[in-house]
């Protein structure tokens, strides 16, 4: 896949973790932009980051989109097992933030449905930075081309561990990431 216009500036404005992430949620099956005035991709933005969000995208298929908007729009609620705490899901990242006090593994369920189905769920996990993640659905590890995962620094060099699964199911199903 050669990388749109809007992938490019993404990545160039964004740290490792986001990069790789940014390779799935910029991922346009159309043809790549000609030039900055002639969009030939997905974005995903807002305006005031204290309310107001939309999501702005492209698609060949309107199922695609109706996934995108129900995932975001009332994200698959989301049960913690043991001492993980679920601060709740990010709208303006699209992502679930789960608080670990120490580098422990994480296990939860997603509790999809049709009107808040689990689509490419993305997680932050903040002041943890994972070296080597495995991640198990319904006990059953899956590889590596099913998932993503990056660790990002902020500014004051406290990391967070960013995680991207390929997962489209309105049932509920169980994670288990080990770090």
């Amino acid at each position: 896949m050669a990388p749109t216009m809007a992938m490019v500036e993404a990545m160039r404005a964004t740290g490792i973790a986001r990069r790789r992430l940014a390779m799935f949620i910029f991922r346009s099956p159309g043809p790549a932009a000609s030039a900055p005035d002639r969009a030939g991709h997905s974005s995903l933005s807002w305006g005031d980051p204290g309310a107001d969000y939309a999501l702005y995208g492209m698609a060949t298929d309107q199922e695609t989109v109706l996934k995108v908007a129900r995932s975001w729009n009332k994200p698959a609620n989301l049960n913690v097992q043991g001492n993980i705490e679920n601060k709740g899901y990010d709208r303006s990242r699209r992502a679930y933030i789960l608080k670990t006090s120490d580098n422990q593994d994480i296990g939860f369920s997603l509790d999809g449905t049709a009107d808040s189905p689990d689509y490419n769920p993305a997680f932050i996990i903040p002041n943890c930075a994972a070296a080597d993640l495995k991640c198990f659905i319904n006990e059953k590890q899956i590889s590596t081309e099913d998932f993503e995962y990056g660790v990002e620094y902020d500014v004051n060099g406290v990391p967070e561990t960013i995680i991207w699964l390929k997962l489209d199911t309105k049932r509920k199903t169980e994670v288990k990431l080990e770090l």
